[in-house]
């Protein structure tokens, strides 16, 4: 399907508008009671049935909110592109997706906006790897998964890369007396 009245210019300013939005909607569902839910899903998915959460009910939630959010992201890019194509989202574009996911990290709702930012932003900033961009997306999935599994933006925030058998240096505590 063909968009001749596509604008790249003027179809960022919707998407921008609609990002932090939507990112706050996300946010709000985490913290609410299904997002409770989906977070004991997601940790034992036989333990949060057995402590009354209708597994299936909430999978379904989470598949509609999902299609909806995608079929909108959608409908947002074919205002910037002057043409819709089903093969422009093929294995290549799932699997850039997904390590946007885990690059910035998936028990945040900042974490893939994040992702999505630095690993798009980065070819550009060191314009010599722009054609590499799929491999240098690899090598630091690699380095993440390696260094810093739960992602830029994880558990516990924005933190810089550091491996997990390198440990933190203590900090002396004024309660215990130490100086």
């Amino acid at each position: 399907m063909k968009n001749p009245t596509a604008d790249p210019v003027g179809g960022i300013l919707p998407i921008l508008i609609s990002l932090p939005i939507l990112a706050y909607i996300t946010w709000r569902l985490t913290r609410a009671r299904v997002g409770q839910a989906w977070a004991a899903i997601r940790e034992d998915e036989l333990a949060a049935s057995s402590n009354g959460i209708n597994v299936p009910l909430y999978k379904m939630i989470a598949f509609v909110i999902s299609a909806l959010i995608a079929g909108y992201a959608g409908a947002l890019e074919t205002h910037i592109n002057f043409f819709v194509d089903p093969t422009e989202y093929s294995v290549t574009r799932t699997i850039q997706i997904l390590t946007f996911a885990v690059v910035g990290g998936t028990t945040n709702v900042l974490g893939p906006i994040v992702g999505a930012v630095f690993l798009t932003a980065l070819p550009e900033i060191v314009r010599q790897f722009a054609s590499y961009r799929d491999v240098v997306n690899g090598i630091i999935l690699i380095l993440v998964i390696i260094f810093r599994p739960q992602g830029i933006v994880g558990r516990g925030g924005l933190a810089l890369i550091r491996p997990r058998w390198l440990k933190a240096r203590a900090i002396p505590s004024p309660i215990r007396g130490e100086a």
